[in-house]
């Protein structure tokens, strides 16, 4: 029996060794791998921000308050004409100044002229009538109303004597009847001179009213030519600088008006927003500028000033042949710097590429 257990065969000996083999191998890798995620140090990761985009587009340059386009009054569906253009383009004008004066000028001049005398000769009439009548018209009146009344008093005294004598027979009815015509005639152009004498002396209110309506009638006509006189002068209504003329002397004024001008003094930038980008925007934000076919150097600046509530098609296209000339947008006003400003004052409508903080 010892001798069989001291004959039998190791066979398990080489598969024991692979065994414990691959226990250490494994052991090893596990240790390492425990090891070295126990002693590397913990990375911190930073925060994740979110990224904020400005908000981009195209625009151009204009004057504070936009262009104004100056254009005479029509009177009456009389056609304007420029008689005299008194500036030229680039020109720096002040608030009132004339800028042109048309071709019913002439006219108006005499047209106040005739309303002035008109007025003159209402007003010569109304004092006529509160002064009443001359002395020397009443004083003829009253010397008439003095001839009758010796006449009637003699009349009526040669009426009384016919009278007897016709009582005593001496003289015919009919004789009689003549000399009560005669005083009854008298009597009647009496009392006439003295109503006419009344009314001569009497300023009656009827008379005054009537003489004060006229005059009043032409001062308003005389007010309206000197309005109409005033409009024949094109002036400005603002100090600003004059970008475009439209009619010179001699032609006729049309829809885009005589000159058209802008507060240069200050500028700003009109930016067409999308609408999908509006929300991004608010008044206050600051923003870039810059030209897009490189009309000034380097960047301007500015802030948002107003965002117009109105949505329309796009103004300024861009150069590529892909984008969306239909697209929606908004005008986003930007208050150039004032130092940024006065370098841009001579470029209205320059196209431009505006950046808008997000």
């Amino acid at each position: 029996m010892a001798m069989v257990e001291g004959n039998r065969p190791g066979w398990w000996r080489p598969g024991l060794g692979v065994v414990l083999s691959v226990v250490l191998v494994g052991g090893g890798i596990a240790l390492w791998r425990g090891g070295s995620e126990s002693t590397a140090p913990v990375a911190e990761r930073a925060p994740v921000r979110p990224v904020v985009r400005a908000v981009v587009a195209l625009g151009r340059l204009e004057p504070e308050g936009e262009v104004i386009s100056l254009a005479p009054p029509v009177l009456g569906g009389e056609a304007a004409r420029v008689e005299r253009l008194l500036v030229e383009e680039g020109e720096r004008v002040r608030r009132g100044q004339v800028v042109a004066v048309l071709d019913r000028f002439d006219r108006l001049v005499a047209e106040r002229a005739q309303a002035a005398a008109r007025v003159a000769i209402a007003g010569a009439r109304l004092a006529r009538v509160r002064a009443g009548a001359k002395a020397g018209e009443l004083a003829a009146q009253r010397a008439m109303i003095a001839r009758l009344s010796a006449e009637m008093e003699i009349a009526e005294t040669e009426f009384a004597r016919y009278r007897g004598l016709e009582a005593e027979g001496a003289i015919s009815a009919s004789l009689l009847d003549s000399k009560r015509v005669v005083v009854a005639t008298l009597r009647g152009q009496l009392n006439a001179a003295r109503e006419q004498l009344t009314a001569l002396a009497e300023v009656r209110p009827t008379d005054v009213r009537l003489a004060e309506a006229e005059l009043a009638d032409a001062r308003a006509e005389l007010g309206r030519v000197e309005t109409d006189l005033a409009r024949s002068f094109v002036r400005s209504p603002l100090d600003g600088q004059v970008l475009q003329v439209h009619a010179r002397a001699g032609e006729q004024v049309g829809p885009a008006g005589v000159v058209e001008l802008g507060h240069t003094e200050a500028m700003e930038a009109v930016a067409e927003v999308y609408e999908d980008d509006l929300a991004r925007v608010r008044i206050g934000q600051r923003a870039r500028v810059r030209g897009v076919n490189r009309a000034f150097a380097g960047e301007l600046h500015g802030t948002v000033v107003r965002i117009t509530p109105r949505i329309g098609k796009k103004d300024v296209l861009a150069s590529d042949p892909a984008a969306d000339v239909d697209a929606r947008v908004a005008e986003v006003r930007v208050r150039l710097d004032r130092q940024d400003g006065v370098r841009v004052r001579g470029l209205t409508n320059l196209k431009i590429q505006v950046e808008i903080d997000g």
